[in-house]
Order: C-alpha cells, then structure tokens, then sequence
C-alpha cells in the first residue's frame, strides 16, 4: 500500500514564465527563504493528504472539467502576515472570468466527490518566498501568466526540502466559453 500524498490542482507557469517571477521582486525585497523556480504555482484548490482511491478519484474528476484557457497578469507584491508569506498577485485583487469559471468547475466536481473545500475566498497568487519579514505593497512590472492545462501536484519532502511534482495533466479549452462538469464523473 502507497502512503498518502499531500496532493493539490493547480496552475503550473512554464520554464520561462517562472523565471520571470523569480525575478519580479525588487532586489531590495528579495528577502526570506525564496521558492525554488520549479516550484512556483498558482493553486486551485488544496486537497491534503490523499490515498490512492482519492487519488484516482481526482483523477477521474479532472478529466471531466471542461473550462476556458486563459491568463492572469500579476502586478502586485505584498507580503500575508500571518504566514509571512511574499506573493505576487492581481493589483485590486482582480480574477478573470476565466479562473473564477475553473476554480468554480473544479469546486462543484470536488464537491460532488465528497472532497472538502476550503471556505476562505479564492485569492490567486504565486508564493515567491516564506518567512519574510513584512514591507508595504509593490507595483511590479506585470507578469502576464498564460494557461493552457491545470495539473494535480504532489507535495513531496526530501533532504533538499520539499519539492511539487506534477502526477497529472488536463487541457483547458482555448475558446472562452464556460466551464461544465460531465455528468458522468462516475
């Protein structure tokens, strides 16, 4: 029997796009214990620890969600205080259509499986480094971040630290017409 993972849906930029993140924060605020490229992501949704038969149901649940492709431009750095967490997101906090339409399909599908949700509301960002100390908001250059799959990732620790492996892949459509979950999510 495999042990759980701590498993999560998430929005994975690529080589290049990820670069460009490591390097949006100022110099002078380049402070705190920085996220390693590979792992930088903008999360859906947070699942925790999962077994195998979750696994394969989320899995299966995925392959159902049929939403938009599209992009976010983050323009802002600030820092959260309660994790001391520097993140890099919307100015104003804005989501496009697009992402509310995916994190709504994936919701309904995860609540249609059992899965709890998380009750805070949806605020995507990209994590850029941890135990920061705080510093007031930042414009930033715009980093546009373009979408074209979501992926299920797993968290995994070693003597490096921890590391977010991508275990599953599914499409977004590129037209921007809306999200539906098929009906036979088995």
């Amino acid at each position: 029997m495999v042990p759980p993972r701590r498993l999560f849906f998430a929005l994975q930029p690529t080589a290049a796009m990820r670069q460009r993140l490591r390097d949006c924060a100022p110099a002078a605020l380049r402070k705190g214990r920085r996220v390693p490229a590979d792992n930088l992501h903008l999360t859906l949704h947070f699942l925790g620890n999962c077994g195998e038969e979750q696994e394969a149901r989320l899995r299966r649940l995925a392959s159902c969600v049929r939403a938009p492709a599209g992009q976010i431009t983050l323009s802002r750095l600030t820092v959260w205080p309660g994790p001391r967490v520097q993140v890099a997101e919307s100015w104003g906090g804005r989501v496009p259509v697009w992402l509310k339409v995916l994190h709504g399909a994936v919701a309904e599908g995860l609540r249609a499986d059992g899965f709890p949700l998380e009750s805070r509301t949806y605020r995507p960002h990209v994590t850029l480094a941890r135990k920061c100390p705080p510093h007031e908001d930042v414009r930033i250059a715009p980093v546009c971040l373009q979408f074209r799959d979501f992926v299920l990732m797993a968290s995994e620790s070693g003597a490096e630290g921890v590391s977010y492996r991508v275990i599953g892949r599914w499409s977004l459509r590129p037209s921007g017409r809306g999200a539906r979950l098929s009906a036979d999510m088995g």
